[in-house]
């Protein structure tokens, strides 16, 4: 397999022995029997049920899943390869038979990858190490391992010790490579309140990554990782943490029988609004809000139904807002960036989780749910609430009046639709048994959540979700509820690729690019809807007429002697279908360096708050023939006759997909 194929990388976060040691043990207590102690108590024990998550968007998608234990080789033995028709390396998991017509993955397929992850235990000690699997082969999907895909996808992670089981849950949304960072600071600490300890993982995808951490009082201290290697230490609310390489955060923020789980993003990524999608009166929600600025800052809260709300932060601290109640968003704003994180129940130990609040700059009108069973055990919940058995649902608020729209299945048929939620107003979501009789599966792992404009439906609305326990649905000693929830990331539902063949002739290198944008959506993206850039590397020439834009088998050649993607670049001229409506830009440049031997040109498809980038590394070696893409003839003279020209294969291009 080769680099043009990867779409998105993700490293699986939390390795189980960590976990078990710094975050399940230290917060899972029981008092032995006659004794009320705190040192007496029993700590979490047993093996660790391990979950990763992967909900597949679109048709004809190739997942890469890569074992840790024996090293990162895309062509390794142990990598397991899903959905490229080839039965010899595998199928995914629960596909029986594997056979080339099998070995697909389609739009909407749920790949819940869940398995009991064994701990050895040296002595009468709490502190365990994973067991060696690399001589045995038996690989485990946990954490350290490594996940691609061709195309994009949603995953999540999640964990809990077999004792006391689910109600020491947690769970995460997992964030790709691209979406990592060098700069982070710690939203939230021990000195937060409602929490005895704060534990961050940073985990590293580039070998000799070096971590170094900034407490606000102490010394500082670094840790070199290597690809898939992790690290984790307690931090304090507004303690900074830096990397020489780009890594990915998480934070489990805990106290007596409570575990919330965060992924924590780079402060670049910071901004100035949030969109907060739960609210539970029960559950007393509540938002944690901090100020990394050496100023005070002051925040709105604009509460659906309720009077607008101010708080005033000092520099670098944080504050709690008041309650998000019931069927509410919040909208939380500022003049300069800060960071949000919320937390659900913060009145007792019953139905405790959290979520990272998504910046407003970042949200889009569609998400697809990662994990989303509506029961530890998605085939059956006990009753404890009549018919609406469920205890976990999908939260959703827009940020205006829209239509929203469910597809349980992603199989492009529209389920369910909740017509007119106002800005900000809260929805919960669940396939129960209320409405669908026997034939509910309770679990929303897969769906797809869209919204348009309640005035009028070309236009899409943004929407905040996340998914979790509902307070509502929920009792102390639940063994059916799944203590934990998580934010669902954005769906970015436009992308972006770009190819390239090298060729001579006549003692000429010319380079035929194609770029291919891609409407992955489930809504029509109108005329003018995206806006399409690409940047030529310095040592190349635009070929004059030579841009073609392609929409459905219809071709039409734009006539221009400047490159028609430079400046602010072209707007999609026709609509993109939705859910696999694709446009095709071909073009051929000249180069007039020849003394360079690795070129790039790279751009980025612009669709409202979503960028798809694209861009691709060639390789140019003097005097290299390979097939051509453009038609036959003069390229410096596209008006000349055309010419044969016999040229043989030269593969030496690196595409980078995002």
């Amino acid at each position: 397999m080769s680099l043009d194929l990867v779409a998105q990388t993700y490293y699986v976060p939390l390795p189980e022995d960590d976990l078990m040691k710094y975050v399940f043990q230290p917060v899972e207590p029981k008092y032995k029997e006659g004794k009320s102690s705190r040192k007496n108590r029993q700590r979490a024990s047993g093996d660790v049920v391990s979950l990763v998550s992967i909900t597949v968007s679109t048709d004809g998608t190739t997942v890469w899943y890569d074992h840790h234990e024996d090293g990162f080789d895309i062509d390794a033995d142990s990598t397991e390869v899903w959905g490229d028709g080839n039965p010899g390396n595998g199928c995914a998991p629960g596909v029986r038979p594997c056979t080339s017509d099998t070995d697909v993955l389609v739009a909407g397929q749920v790949l819940v990858l869940e398995n009991t992850v064994e701990l050895a235990y040296t002595g009468n000690t709490y502190y365990p190490t994973a067991i060696d699997r690399v001589e045995t082969g038996s690989f485990k999907y946990d954490g350290g391992d490594r996940v691609q895909a061709s195309k994009p996808i949603a995953v999540t992670r999640g964990a809990y010790p077999m004792a006391p089981g689910s109600v020491l849950g947690g769970g995460v949304e997992m964030l790709d490579t691209f979406s990592w960072g060098t700069n982070f600071v710690a939203p939230i600490g021990t000195d937060s309140g409602n929490f005895e300890l704060t534990m961050f993982f940073v985990m590293a995808a580039v070998d000799g990554t070096v971590v170094t951490i900034k407490p606000k009082s102490g010394s500082d201290s670094t840790y070199t990782l290597n690809q898939g290697g992790s690290v984790q230490f307690p931090l304090e609310e507004g303690d900074e943490l830096s990397s020489t390489e780009p890594v990915q955060m998480d934070m489990s923020a805990g106290s007596y029988k409570e575990l919330r789980w965060y992924s924590v993003l780079p402060i670049e990524d910071w901004y100035t609004e949030y969109l907060a999608p739960v609210g539970n009166t029960r559950g007393k929600v509540k938002v944690r809000l901090f100020n990394p600025d050496s100023s005070s800052l002051t925040i709105k809260m604009k509460e659906y139904g309720q009077r607008d709300k101010t708080y005033t932060l000092s520099a670098r601290a944080g504050a709690w807002s008041d309650t998000i109640d019931t069927g509410n968003g919040a909208l939380f704003s500022a003049d300069k960036p800060f960071s949000a994180n919320s937390i659900v129940d913060t009145g007792g130990n019953v139905f405790d989780w959290g979520y990272p609040l998504i910046p407003t700059n970042k949200l889009t009108p569609e998400v697809i749910i990662g994990w989303g069973y509506g029961c530890t055990d998605k085939e059956f919940c006990v009753k404890k609430h009549g018919n609406d058995d469920v205890r976990s649902e999908v939260y959703v608020s827009p940020t205006k009046k829209a239509n929203i729209y469910v597809d349980y299945d992603n199989d492009g048929i529209v389920d369910k639709t909740y017509t007119g939620v106002n800005a900000l107003q809260g929805i919960t979501i669940s396939e129960s048994n209320d409405e669908f009789g026997s034939s509910a599966d309770r679990d929303m792992s897969g769906a797809r959540i869209w919204a348009n404009d309640f005035s009028d439906s070309s236009k899409h609305v943004d929407i905040a979700a996340a998914w979790g326990q509902n307070p509502d649905l929920s009792g102390g000693g639940d063994s059916s509820a799944l203590d934990l929830g998580t934010v669902v990331v954005p769906f970015l539902s436009i992308a972006a690729q770009k190819t390239a063949v090298v060729r001579t002739v006549a003692s000429n290198t010319f380079i035929d690019y194609t770029i291919q944008v891609s409407n992955v959506g489930s809504g029509v993206i109108v005329a003018g809807g995206v806006q399409i850039t690409d940047k030529l590397d310095a040592a190349v020439r635009y070929v004059a007429d030579s841009f073609v834009y392609t929409v459905g088998g219809n071709a039409e050649s734009v006539a221009a002697a400047d490159f028609p993607l430079t400046g602010a670049g072209l707007a999609n001229p026709a609509a993109f279908d939705g859910r696999g409506g694709q446009h095709t830009m071909t073009f051929t440049v000249r180069v007039i360096d020849t003394s360079v031997e690795l070129i790039y040109n790279g751009g980025v498809a612009k669709f409202g708050n979503q960028e798809a980038l694209f861009g691709v590394y060639t390789e140019v070696e003097s005097g290299g023939n390979s097939p051509t893409l453009f038609r036959q003839g003069n390229p410096t003279n596209p008006d000349e006759a055309p010419t044969d020209v016999t040229e043989d294969e030269d593969d030496e291009t690196e595409e980078l997909c995002y």
